[in-house]
């Protein structure tokens, strides 16, 4: 059996994990939105 202090690690490990997915969505997400509007800016 985990004591409370295991599970707290393993819950925060589990949320950092989320937090980077998180991060890495936003960052591929900006590009792809920032990268035609660049595009089309350069073009006017």
């Amino acid at each position: 059996m985990m004591s409370n202090q295991e599970e707290l690690l393993l819950a925060y490990e589990g949320l950092r994990q989320v937090d980077r997915l998180k991060d890495q969505f936003l960052t591929n997400t900006f590009h792809e939105l920032r990268t035609p509007l660049l595009s089309k800016t350069l073009n006017v």
